[in-house]
């Protein structure tokens, strides 16, 4: 009989590896021995198993996807998720050793999906002269618009601006996870802008008879049917006025009208004011003289002509007093004959006289009268058409000492002021003596030069003193060194008048123009408003005399005082009457 056998415990899985194993042999046979103890090596191999795989086919949905696999004889796992679309491998491994599976890995694959639109194609009211603004918007991707020009889209066209009608597509290319997408076809049409309502807004209801609206007075534009607005200037509309072609005190309204719109507004319309012109005064001259005035349509006027210095009237009428007024209600001006300037010298035996500056005019005659005051002869002379300047003879007893008493009272006033005017004055006093002083040795040295020739006089010892140039010079000094009447003769007039803007009186002293200007500059009244030393509604200005002046300057104002004259002629500078006039009556 065949021999029985027994082994020791082989292995089970394949985990184990390989195990040895040791076989015994025994037989009950008695015609046979058992064979010799046998050791062999035992592993376990896998069982070979199939999954059965579902569903190797998606559609892109933004997921990820992997096919499933199902296996009776073990667990299996399975790797190899996608993601987009594109073709992908899966592969399943089983969760036990003791099992391989045969049909382990296998391809799948994942569709583009259909797009689809979120938002369908639409495109509003579309108007010439702009490109349409159609809106459709998709799953996925950017929307493109096609435009067409004939129904069948065969005759492709770019965005269209012009009037008419149009087809529009709208497509999403395709794309890596996506198919191609295209809406169907739409009519829409251009249509031409027009004008729907007109607007029109007046700054202010008042306006002065005789003017117009202007470009400034109105705003106004065009509402389109497209929602845009057209601005219009007045080129662009008709303006009527009720009683002709600009404002009359009677208009109660005027229409504005464009393109069929029309629209009217109320308003108040006053008179408009006319400024009196400029009348110049004129000098004297001997002969009728008559005003120089701007003609206007405006106004007419009627004046007398005259030949004696004084002041006149003249009368303005307007030509249109219902739409005009005169400025202040005034419709007169004055016209003004200056005096003639003449200055006199009287010969030493004050028997006669001379003209030293100046004209007679042929036909006028000079009223004389002389009279004797404290030893010297006066001349007194009357003629309303002439500004005379008398320079008196003095007698010889009287002129030898006059420069005697001349250097004491001088010296008593420096003494007086150095009390006075203490510490703080101190540089203005020593300018002020220097000057003096030079005067007085001159002085002194022509009267020692008299003593020794006394039968060599001349005419200047009738005259004013010559007038020297000083570094400085206060009131107290200008008074004492030049005579008012010298001091007229030295104030002159400005050959034209002074342009300014104001209405205002104000008066200004010589010593702050001279800490405001330099030497040698011309000063007028708009050179003293940049400086700030008068207000700029100034008008009319009048020099006066305070301080010290210390250097030549040359000044236009409307007046100044004789001392102010003295104090500006003796530093060197010149002192000129001059009308001011606005800037609107210097453009008329």
């Amino acid at each position: 009989s065949m021999p029985s056998y027994t082994f020791s415990k082989g292995a089970t899985h394949v985990s184990e590896g390989k195990i040895k194993v040791e076989i015994a042999f025994s037989t009950e046979s008695k015609n046979y021995n058992a064979p010799e103890k046998l050791v062999a090596f035992v592993k376990i191999l896998p069982t070979k198993v199939n999954v059965i795989w579902d569903n190797l086919t998606f559609v892109y949905d933004g997921k990820s996807h992997i096919p499933m696999a199902k296996c009776s004889e073990c667990e299996i796992e399975i790797n190899g998720e996608g993601i987009n679309a594109g073709e992908y491998i899966a592969e399943v491994y089983s969760k036990n050793p003791d099992y391989e599976v045969l049909n382990s890995k296998i391809a799948y694959t994942i569709k583009k999906a259909q797009n689809t639109w979120c938002d369908s194609l639409k495109i509003g009211i579309s108007y010439e002269g702009k490109a349409p603004s159609p809106y459709a918007k998709a799953f996925c991707g950017e929307t493109v618009y096609s435009y067409y020009s004939d129904k069948e889209l065969k005759n492709p066209i770019s965005a269209p601006t012009e009037k008419g009608c149009y087809y529009l597509i709208a497509s999403v290319p395709e794309s890596e996870n996506y198919l191609y997408l295209s809406s169907e076809p739409i009519e829409f049409s251009i249509l031409e802008i027009l004008p729907v309502s007109f607007v029109a807004e007046l700054g202010s209801d008042s306006f002065f008879a005789m003017s117009k609206i202007s470009s400034s007075d109105i705003n106004m534009y065009l509402i389109n049917n497209d929602g845009s607005k057209r601005p219009l200037t007045l080129s662009d509309v008709e303006i009527k006025y009720e009683n002709g072609n600009s404002f009359t005190t009677k208009d109660k309204s005027i229409t504005v009208s464009c393109l069929g719109f029309e629209k009217t507004f109320y308003v108040s319309v006053s008179k408009s004011i006319v400024k009196l012109p400029l009348v110049l005064p004129v000098i004297y001259d001997g002969t009728a003289k008559m005003p120089t005035i701007d003609k206007s349509d405006l106004y007419t006027f009627e004046f007398e002509s005259a030949r004696n210095a004084g002041k006149y009237t003249v009368r303005f009428t307007l030509t249109d007093e219902d739409n005009y007024a005169f400025e202040n209600g005034r419709d007169e001006a004055v016209f003004e004959i200056q005096k003639a300037p003449i200055t006199l010298e009287v010969d030493k035996k004050g028997k006669s006289y001379s003209i030293i500056a100046g004209t007679v005019y042929d036909g006028d005659t000079l009223g004389e009268e002389y009279y004797t005051e404290d030893g010297v002869i006066y001349l007194k002379i009357s003629n309303p058409n002439y500004d005379l300047t008398v320079i008196p003879f003095e007698s010889e007893k009287s002129g030898k000492y006059v420069w005697i008493v001349f250097i004491i009272c001088l010296a008593l006033i420096l003494t007086a002021m150095s009390v006075y005017i203490g510490v703080t004055q101190r540089r203005r006093i020593a300018i002020a003596f220097g000057n003096i002083k030079s005067i007085v040795v001159n002085k002194m040295a022509d009267i020692s030069k008299a003593k020794v020739e006394p039968n060599k006089k001349t005419r200047k010892e009738t005259e004013e003193p010559p007038l020297e140039t000083l570094l400085a010079v206060d009131e107290l000094h200008a008074n004492t060194l030049i005579s008012d009447s010298l001091a007229k003769n030295l104030l002159t007039n400005a050959e034209s008048p002074i342009v300014t803007d104001g209405n205002k009186r104000y008066i200004v002293n010589i010593d702050t123009i001279s800490d405001n200007f330099g030497a040698g500059d011309n000063v007028d009244i708009n050179s003293m408003k940049e400086k700030g030393i008068i207000p700029k509604d100034a008008k009319y200005v009048k020099v006066l005399a305070r301080g010290v002046i210390d250097k030549p300057i040359n000044i236009v104002a409307n007046s100044f005082s004789l001392p102010a004259v003295k104090m500006i002629a003796l530093t060197g500078g010149t002192a000129k009457r001059a009308h001011t006039v606005s800037n609107k009556q210097n453009k008329k």
